[in-house]
C-alpha cells in the first residue's frame, strides 16, 4: 500500500514551488507512518530551493512518532532546533513528545516540557497523557503514578481537561496497573485495581477487561478468567478479537486444543473476525500436541 501511495505521488507533477504543495504530498504519508516517503518529498522540496518551514516538520516528526523512528525523528528534531528562523510550534513539541512516548523515554518528555515552560507554552493534556505513556511504556508505574497525581494539580490550576480526555487517562492509568500485575503473574492485585477503578465511578472499556482475562489465563486458571469474560458480556461490554484470543491462548497454554477451538467457533458466531494470530495459535499448538492432520487443517485456513 506505501510502495503504491508513494509510486503515485512521485509520479504527481508539482504544481508550485512553494513549501504548501510539498507540505500537502507529505501529510498523507506521514500519517501512514511513512518515514521514507515523506523523506523523499522532503529531499525533492530541498533540491527544488525550498525551504521547509513548521508544517513539514510537523509532517517529518510526526511520520517518526507513528512509525516509532527514534534515530530519524531525533535527526529532524535536531535540524529543526538548528534553525534560528524557526521555533518549534505545539504540534512539533506534541510529535516529539509522542516518539519519546512510545520509545518509553520519559526523562526526554521531561525535558521536552521544561523546554515548553521556558517558552511560556504550556503542555495540553494530549502532552501530559503522552507523559504518563512514557513512565508506563518504561515500566515505571510509580512514575506514572507521579504524573497522574501532578496532572490534576495542573488542571487546577487551570489546564483543561473535558471529561472525555479525564476518563481516558483514568482508563489508561488503571489498566496499565493491570496490566503490570498481569505481566507479574498476580491476577489477584489486577483485580483489586479493577474493583477501585470501578468505585471510581469509571466504566472500565473492553481493554481492562481483556487484562483480567489475560492475567488468569497466563496463571492456568481458566475458570476464572472465563469468568471475566462472562463478566464483561454482562457489563454491557462487547468482547473485542483481543478478549477472545486471551482465552484460546490460555487454552493453548494448557495444551487443550478442544476447547480453544470452541473460542474460536464462539468468536467467529459472535461475528468476531479471526485474525492470523488467532489461526497461529491453534496451528501451532496442535503441532505442539502431534495432531498433525488439524494442524494442517488451521495451517490451510484462509
Amino acid at each position: 500500500h506505501h510502495q503504491q501511495q508513494q509510486q503515485q505521488h512521485q509520479q504527481q507533477p508539482l504544481k508550485s514551488s512553494d513549501a504548501a504543495t510539498f507540505n500537502m504530498m507529505m501529510a498523507d504519508l506521514a500519517d501512514d507512518g511513512d518515514v521514507e516517503g515523506v523523506n523523499l518529498w522532503y529531499e525533492k522540496m530541498r533540491k527544488n530551493g525550498v525551504n521547509a518551514d513548521l508544517i513539514t516538520y510537523g509532517s517529518l516528526l510526526h511520520a517518526c512518532a507513528k512509525s516509532i523512528n527514534l534515530q530519524q525523528g531525533e535527526l529532524w528534531w535536531k535540524e529543526l532546533k538548528a534553525r534560528k528562523e524557526l521555533s518549534p510550534d505545539s504540534i512539533c513539541y506534541v510529535s516529539i513528545i509522542n516518539l519519546y512516548a512510545k520509545c518509553g523515554l520519559p526523562e526526554k518528555v521531561e525535558a521536552i516540557f521544561k523546554e515548553m515552560r521556558k517558552k511560556r507554552m504550556f503542555p495540553d493534556a494530549q502532552a501530559w497523557i503522552l507523559m504518563i505513556d512514557a513512565y508506563i511504556k518504561k515500566g515505571d508505574i510509580e512514575g506514572a503514578e507521579r504524573k497522574y497525581q501532578q496532572l490534576y494539580k495542573e488542571e487546577k490550576r487551570g489546564l483543561k481537561v473535558s471529561p472525555e480526555m479525564v476518563e481516558r487517562i483514568d482508563n489508561k492509568y488503571y489498566v496499565s496497573i493491570m496490566n503490570a500485575y498481569a505481566i507479574s503473574r498476580e491476577p489477584r492485585k489486577a483485580e483489586e485495581i479493577f474493583a477501585l477503578h470501578r468505585s471510581g465511578g469509571i466504566q472500565p472499556t473492553p481493554h481492562a477487561y481483556t487484562v483480567l482475562i489475560h492475567a488468569w489465563a497466563v496463571v492456568g486458571d481458566m475458570e476464572r478468567a472465563s469468568y471475566w469474560f462472562a463478566k464483561c458480556k454482562e457489563d454491557g461490554i462487547i468482547p473485542n478479537a483481543v478478549s477472545y484470543g486471551a482465552l484460546m491462548n490460555g487454552y493453548c497454554q494448557n495444551k487443550d486444543l478442544k476447547e480453544a477451538e470452541r473460542w474460536f467457533s464462539v468468536m467467529v458466531k459472535d461475528g468476531i473476525l479471526p485474525n492470523i494470530r488467532h489461526i497461529a495459535t491453534l496451528t501451532q499448538l496442535a503441532a505442539n500436541i502431534g495432531d498433525v492432520e488439524r494442524a494442517e487443517m488451521w495451517f490451510n485456513v484462509n
